[in-house]
């Protein structure tokens, strides 16, 4: 048995550990405009998050995410949705094995929350990766409450409110 697979069973050791969200600059640059936040708020909302635990409930329907659909065990699909969107599964698959062999935690997935929605910001493939695994995943979570006046924010990208 693997020591991820041992993980998903026993859940002894960490696979996730804080982001550096500078380096997701980039995906915070999208989510502002998607739902037209001043990024300095975003930025501000994202410094007050905190690592929790993905839920089945709330990764379910999590949007701008396709990680619920893997099955465990599954890792070509995982690598079919990867590659559809330029992601290199291998890669994130191999460094989170290695790191739990090597206890070297992998930057965790980062998650909005705006009103009841949860948003994936960045980490799909992370998430993937730990799906088809048996993992469940820490994320970081953080929030920003929606604009007075905003339509309907909830929906982006298919998503479920």
């Amino acid at each position: 048995m693997s020591e991820l697979e041992k993980f998903g069973k026993e859940n002894t050791k960490e696979v996730f550990s804080k982001p550096d969200v500078f380096l997701e600059k980039g995906e915070f640059e999208r989510v502002a405009s998607t739902f037209e936040i001043d990024s300095s708020v975003l930025l501000w909302s994202v410094e007050q998050g905190k690592m929790a635990r993905l839920t089945e409930d709330i990764w379910s329907t999590l949007q701008n995410s396709d990680s619920f659909s893997v099955e465990k065990y599954d890792h070509d699909t995982a690598t079919q949705h990867a590659e559809s969107v330029g992601r290199d599964y291998r890669k994130v698959a191999e460094a989170m094995y290695t790191g739990v062999a090597n206890n070297q935690p992998i930057h965790a997935p980062i998650v909005m929350k705006i009103g009841n929605v949860y948003h994936l910001v960045s980490g799909n493939t992370r998430l993937m990766a730990a799906r088809a695994y048996g993992v469940t995943p820490k994320v970081w979570l953080f929030e920003v409450e929606p604009k007075v006046g905003m339509l309907n924010p909830l929906v982006i990208d298919g998503g479920k409110i």
